[in-house]
């Protein structure tokens, strides 16, 4: 069966939880990044679909790779590399051209 194959640097996401819901962290973090979003869209679909991209060799990139692998994405073409992973910062309910962040600077993908 054919694979559809995504690549592209995976970013963690963290956004501030809406004041509603805030109990003990202000904060909830995400794995994001338009190329895993994808990845998990189309694996939610039933579509067989493998991620490549660089990570480092740690304890949250092991995390990372175990929940790609439960969302049913095959993240065998994961490499390993760099020191970090890199970071988006988004304010909860806006969109992309709004109030957002970037941290990549010397991410393992862009090392």
């Amino acid at each position: 069966m054919k694979k559809v194959m995504c690549f592209g640097e995976l970013l963690l996401r963290i956004s501030p939880v809406v004041e509603e819901d805030i109990t003990e962290n202000p904060v909830q973090l995400y794995v994001g990044g338009a190329e895993a979003n994808v990845a998990t869209a189309l694996a939610g679909w039933q579509v067989p679909v493998k991620y490549g991209t660089v990570l480092p060799d740690n304890f949250m990139a092991r995390h990372v790779i175990e929940y790609l692998e439960q969302q049913g994405i095959d993240a065998s073409a994961v490499q390993s590399g760099g020191d970090r992973i890199g970071v988006y910062y988004l304010d909860s309910g806006s969109d992309l051209k709004g109030n957002v962040v970037y941290d990549r600077e010397r991410s393992s993908f862009s090392e």
